[in-house]
């Protein structure tokens, strides 16, 4: 039994120390892999905080890369400004010394066929000297003439010969430019523009000092700008004393215009000056000072914009009791139609130089044809009273750019389709009101194309109405006084002027300012012709209103033909004639290149219209058939009499210089004149437009023409 209890015991000593060694082996374990967690947590930990420090030094260098490549751009910036700088610099300079290669050409060409003159022909001085160096170092000549046999007398013919001018000395161009400022003379004005501008000083700026021009307020304008002309005339080019003289006479208008106390009492015959400066040698202006010089003139429009926003019709609760003063009104219309002199002569300039497509980009960019929009629909308005002068210069304006845009093939327009649609919207409106030469003062009626009579001046680019305000600007100045006001001057005496030549008769019948609306007419056919080439089948531009609008305008001009104009010998009928033919063309090049673009709409809305106006076309060559000799010879006694006295002058001259005159000469003068005559009777177009007439009338005929009028049409026709 002890020996049982004692293996009992053994065994339970020998579990117990098995259970403490596993324990403690577990014990271990859990401390060591207490310690191996301990160990990955500070791992983590460390591995996070370098992370985050890794973040934030890449974040660091993202933020120092982005600012090099910032800085980086901002250099390639600088420095591509300014290579464009450089090169539009030799661009400049390239365009200067090609000018002055031409004109160094020109005159070498000049001083060639001088020397060549020389050499060709015997100067009849060094003949002289000769034969006087001959008698000196001849002997006793009676002495000689004892030996010598007598001969006989020989002429020997020489050739006539120009003696020149040795001392000629050729002008150079700056004191020419020079001389053409000062002697500058504004059309029906007693003064020159110089002599002007001596008379007026400030009135309110103390001084003017801008780089080469300084005008004090005591002293004259002119007087300053002739300082300054001669002391750039020393040492500068033309194209170098052009462009300044741009630049200072730009900035002295502003200095004035943006001084809300001074007076615009200079301001036009600065602009005058500005316009000769630029019309003196087209070649010699600088492209950008052409492009500040056309946004500097729309800006200078829109600030005097009151002037073309008078009311269409005055109201019956206006009453006029002040004093009828004209010279500050006078002042702002002579801004105004100066400043569209200056705008139509700059886009001719760009035009006369014939830049590349870039350059022409460059030029008429979207921030100049935004000006461009808003200076065409303050002066084509349709809520105000049309001033003509503007209107003219306008269209001038619009000739010239689409005639870029169409002749030089320009692969991108100077603005949308839908831009050019909106000026042609306000063109249409212009071309449908009537001329009617005893309407041309009468401001009464807006339908009919007319000259506002405080308007009636020339421009400085045409000669346009009967120029009875510009003698008034030489009364604006006191001669041999220095003021900043202007003299007073009354619009009784405009009033008075034209109501003394109405009861005379003069302006009843005012053909030649007739005719200058007329040639306005054409102008705008010439935009559209443009814009038809150029856009071709875009249809915001080739649409139905063409149609539409040309009809209307051949069938008024018709009218007039029958009720006004087809007993009056003048040239103005001619000129309707031209401008129904050059609508016609424009019809017809619309039927057959871009039919698709007309709808029936289009065509129902003026059928009438156009089937008589191309009927009238078309009979007329048949009716002159009828005419004979006689009766021509008797039509152009009555109706013609200018062109037969022309005639009889053409008659008298041939008989003087060849004892008579030769027969065909005879009958192609008659032949030009029964033509003449025939034209105005309304009885012959040129056979280039009835054939155009024929075809449209041909082509669509069963389209819009009813089946019991085309016999009798085709009968007219002559089928």
């Amino acid at each position: 039994m002890d020996d049982f209890s004692s293996d009992d015991d053994l065994l339970l000593t020998l579990v117990n120390d098995k259970e403490i060694e596993d324990a403690n082996d577990l014990l271990e374990e859990d401390s060591h892999t207490h310690n191996e967690t301990n160990d990955s947590n500070e791992e983590l930990t460390r591995a996070l905080g370098e992370s985050s420090m890794l973040r934030d030094k890449l974040k660091l260098l993202q933020a120092q890369i982005e600012q090099e490549r910032s800085k980086s751009n901002y250099r390639v910036n600088e420095v591509k400004e300014e290579f464009d700088k450089e090169i539009q610099k030799l661009r400049q300079q390239l365009q200067s010394l090609e000018d002055e290669k031409k004109f160094l050409v020109l005159e070498s060409r000049g001083i060639n066929a001088v020397n060549q003159r020389i050499k060709t022909s015997p100067p009849e001085a060094f003949s002289r000297v000769s034969s006087q160096h001959r008698a000196l170092n001849t002997p006793d000549s009676s002495h000689i003439q004892e030996h010598i046999p007598k001969k006989r007398k020989t002429e020997i013919s020489t050739q006539p010969s120009i003696v020149l001018n040795p001392n000629r000395v050729i002008k150079d161009e700056v004191s020419a430019f020079f001389d053409c400022l000062y002697v500058h003379r504004i059309v029906g004005v007693e003064l020159s523009t110089i002599e002007i501008l001596n008379c007026i000083k400030f009135d309110h700026i103390d001084e003017f000092n801008y780089k080469l021009l300084k005008i004090n307020k005591d002293t004259s304008i002119g007087s300053g700008i002739v300082d300054f002309l001669q002391s750039c005339k020393k040492n500068m080019k033309l194209n170098e004393l052009v462009d300044s003289v741009l630049e200072h006479l730009a900035t002295l208008i502003k200095a004035i215009i943006i001084n809300d106390q001074e007076l615009n009492f200079s301001v036009p015959f600065l602009v005058a000056l500005m316009v000769q400066t630029i019309l003196f040698r087209p070649s010699a202006v600088g492209v950008n000072s052409l492009k500040d010089l056309f946004i500097f003139t729309c800006d200078l429009i829109r600030k005097f914009q009151i002037v073309l926003k008078k009311p269409l019709h005055k109201s019956p609760l206006e009453v006029d009791l002040g004093p009828q003063i004209f010279q500050y009104e006078l002042i702002d219309n002579l801004i105004l139609v100066y400043s569209f002199d200056l705008l139509e002569s700059t886009t001719k300039v760009i035009r006369i130089q014939q830049l590349s497509e870039t350059l022409y980009m460059e030029f008429f960019d979207e921030s100049l044809m935004k000006s461009l929009e808003a200076v065409y629909k303050l002066t084509l308005t349709i809520s105000f009273k049309p001033v003509i002068n503007v209107i003219y210069s306008m269209v001038a304006v619009f000739v010239t750019i689409t005639n870029i845009m169409n002749n030089d093939n320009l692969s991108k327009p100077f603005g949308s389709s839908k831009w050019w649609s909106d000026l042609l919207t306000r063109l249409y409106q212009l071309l449908g009101k009537r001329i009617l030469n005893f309407h041309v003062f009468d401001d009464t009626n807006t339908n009919n194309m007319h000259i506002d009579r405080f308007f009636d001046f020339y421009s400085l680019l045409r000669n346009m109405g009967t120029n009875s305000v510009s003698p008034l600007l030489a009364q604006l100045v006191t001669r041999g006084e220095i003021k900043g006001i202007p003299n007073i001057v009354l619009k009784d005496d405009i009033i008075d002027k034209y109501e003394s030549k109405k009861e005379k008769g003069v302006l009843s019948d005012n053909l030649e300012l007739e005719k200058w609306f007329v040639y306005l007419k054409d102008d705008i056919l010439s935009i559209i012709e443009n814009l038809m080439g150029y856009f071709k089948k875009d249809s915001k531009i080739t649409n139905g209103e063409i149609l539409i609008n040309l009809t209307k305008l051949i069938s008024v001009e018709q009218s007039q033909f029958m009720d006004h104009l087809i007993d009056q010998d003048t040239d103005v009928f001619a000129v309707r004639m031209n401008l129904v033919e050059h609508a016609l063309s424009i019809i017809y090049r619309m039927w057959k290149y871009y039919e698709e673009n007309i709808t029936q709409e289009s065509i129902k809305e003026v059928e009438s219209e156009l089937v008589m106006s191309l009927w009238r076309i078309i009979v007329c060559k048949h009716a002159s058939k009828k005419i004979c000799k006689d009766d021509l010879l008797e039509h152009r006694i009555l109706i013609n009499q200018m062109e037969n006295l022309h005639l009889q002058d053409t008659i008298d001259l041939y008989e003087d210089a060849f004892e008579d005159m030769p027969e065909y000469i005879k009958e192609e003068l008659e032949c030009s004149i029964n033509n003449g005559t025939q034209q105005k009777m309304q009885v012959q177009y040129d056979d280039i437009y009835i054939e155009m007439a024929r075809y449209i009338l041909e082509s669509k005929l069963t389209n819009f023409i009813s089946v019991e009028n085309t016999d009798s049409l085709y009968l007219s026709m002559g089928f």
